[in-house]
């Protein structure tokens, strides 16, 4: 790896500034040294997903997470040697060490060869983008564009280098004009008209039954993100979920003072305090059984999907996200992500 000097960080470093750091180097991995190039720990996007779960403190420093004793090779291994540590431990990252200092990082290819997923895709582009007014008033959301991309392109160009051929488009304002696009960028994929607004649910029951053998992936079309799909399957299928929720960590700031208070006598006070939430992004990852109901004919939501099947014998479970994931639903998010 060329670039490895550029991931080490301070273990001093916050967890939040850390994920920013892992996000502008393009690694999906951090070196945690001392001042001296004492290797101190690895931070994996795994050991950030944990975070996210354990709901740990993104202010505290990033040795609170880290792996504090990961394999090392040495300076003296050669090549076989080097091949054998990895292969054995089964890692695809590795230090390269000298008196405790790290001089080398190997990293193994992950793409390695390109593989082609048969599972169904599906993306969300049929809202009339009315909180987008009066953008959306000839074109619709979809089409609007960022570094001289629309939005469906660029999501389209992030699904078909993940190596996923069997795309659905589903399209009900302003259809005709996605349609034109695609047939313009001449983008092989299925276009799903729907004959009344489905809903972010909806428009999966006109997908023809023999797709959903497998599991079906769902974007909306208004998302900017680089959340590897290829991952997002993975975790789905190796935590053997019947539906996955991709979920980010939310910030919220009060802008007042809080006040905790026990028998009229205030015991704390807290000036603008912090709080954190998991919400929804939009993206989805859906066994066939899952959503095997859904006849098309009428309108449903994602949501409401979830929640009728929560109570039920589905195991439906949540990957959490620290990369860049933008919501172009409003002027200002469009704005900011044209700014990113």
């Amino acid at each position: 790896m060329k670039n490895w000097k550029k991931a080490i960080i301070s273990q001093n470093l916050s967890i939040q500034k850390s994920i920013y750091k892992m996000d502008a180097v393009g690694l999906r991995i951090l070196i945690v040294c001392d001042k001296n190039n004492k290797l101190l720990g690895l931070v994996t996007d795994g050991d950030i997903r944990r975070a996210i779960i354990k709901k740990i403190n993104f202010e505290l420093p990033i040795k609170t997470i880290m792996t504090k004793k990961p394999i090392v090779g040495k300076s003296t291994d050669d090549h076989d040697d080097i091949q054998y540590i990895m292969k054995s431990n089964k890692i695809i990252h590795l230090p390269v060490v000298k008196n405790n200092k790290i001089i080398n990082f190997i990293s193994v290819n992950e793409e390695r060869e390109k593989k082609i997923y048969s599972n169904p895709v599906l993306i969300l582009a049929g809202g009339h983008g009315k909180r987008l007014l009066p953008l959306t008033k000839k074109i619709p959301k979809p089409l609007l564009k960022i570094r001289g991309k629309s939005v469906i392109e660029h999501i389209l160009k992030k699904v078909i280098d993940s190596g996923f051929k069997n795309i659905f488009i589903s399209t009900f304002y302003k259809s005709d004009l996605i349609q034109k696009k695609i047939k313009q960028k001449k983008y092989k994929v299925h276009i799903i008209k729907e004959k009344i607004p489905l809903g972010t649910a909806g428009s999966i029951g006109l997908i023809p039954k023999k797709f959903l053998s497998e599991p079906l992936i769902v974007l909306n079309a208004d998302l900017i993100t680089d959340v590897n799909i290829q991952n997002l399957l993975y975790f789905h299928n190796n935590y053997r979920n019947d539906a996955t929720v991709v979920a980010k960590k939310y910030e919220m700031s009060s802008p007042y003072a809080e006040l905790t208070v026990r028998n009229n006598k205030i015991i704390n006070l807290e000036e603008k305090p912090k709080y954190s939430s998991l919400i929804n992004t939009g993206i989805y990852v859906l066994n066939g059984k899952f959503v095997n109901k859904i006849t098309g004919k009428r309108k449903v939501d994602m949501t409401d999907i979830i929640k009728i099947n929560l109570n039920k014998k589905y195991k439906i479970g949540y990957y959490p996200i620290y990369e860049k994931w933008i919501d172009i639903g409003s002027i200002n998010d469009l704005k900011r992500a044209r700014k990113r």
